[in-house]
């Protein structure tokens, strides 16, 4: 199963959905969304998006009951998210492989340079890195897990949205230093995160500094029948786990 986050993002998220079609497997989606307004609404309706919208205080009950539909595993997304290249293997397959790997990150590769290649990568041990990319395996940008775990790591605090997610799975994380010590990826990034904007109050990364979109400005192009050109995109010096990128956009 695949989860996917959204709130106020419906051209993103119509984005990223196509890009998971080009780009993966078929595989049940399911998506958690809130609509701040009817504007942001709307788009989501445009979209066609079958699951009901969920407020924050909903989001946290809505997660935990997905996570309890899920198979063996479960792939997190986020709607700034765009798999940009093909998945090099299967996710849930090679987090099945070894029961000590943690989680699969589409988000990693060989290109990363913000932090040093593990020792052992593709599959490498997270607990002696610095708690980001190579070192951080509580993100929700195209991260396999199994569905025990996730429950396991937010613990029964009150969870609000996405960023919160990953905030408590990080401060929980230790609990699987021992069992789960390994994180793995394929050897190629194939996902990244596009913060050209923030939707959630919650502290996050910074978004906005090269490219700034605002959502409002995305949801009017949408909702005027515009869709973001995955193929005028440029993908060109992705070396991180973020990215911005100026959106091109068509008419279907």
């Amino acid at each position: 199963m695949r989860i996917i986050f959204s709130r106020d993002r419906p051209a993103q998220l119509d984005l990223l959905l196509r890009s998971i079609e080009r780009h993966m497997e078929p595989e049940d989606t399911r998506i958690l969304w809130i609509a701040s307004n009817d504007f942001y609404r709307r788009g989501f309706d445009l979209l066609g998006v079958d699951t009901p919208p969920h407020g924050e205080e909903g989001f946290f009950e809505a997660f935990k009951e997905l996570l309890g539909e899920a198979p063996a595993t479960v792939t997190l997304f986020c709607d700034d998210d765009i798999v940009y290249r093909p998945v090099q293997g299967d996710p849930p397959a090679l987090l099945l492989s070894d029961d000590r790997i943690l989680t699969v990150c589409l988000y990693l590769g060989r290109g990363n340079v913000k932090q040093a290649i593990p020792d052992g990568f593709p599959v490498w041990e997270w607990h002696p890195l610095d708690r980001h990319d190579f070192g951080f395996p509580c993100a929700v940008d195209g991260n396999t897990y199994r569905p025990d775990d996730v429950l396991a790591l937010m613990g029964g605090d009150y969870i609000p949205n996405p960023t919160w997610v990953e905030a408590i799975m990080a401060m929980r994380i230790r609990m699987f230093q021992e069992t789960r010590p390994l994180m793995a990826s394929f050897t190629d990034q194939s996902v990244v995160s596009v913060p050209v904007n923030r939707t959630s109050h919650s502290l996050g990364p910074r978004a906005g500094r090269r490219f700034p979109q605002e959502p409002d400005y995305l949801n009017n192009r949408f909702l005027g029948g515009e869709r973001i050109d995955f193929d005028a995109l440029d993908f060109a010096g992705i070396d991180s786990c973020h990215h911005e990128i100026r959106y091109e956009w068509m008419k279907p």
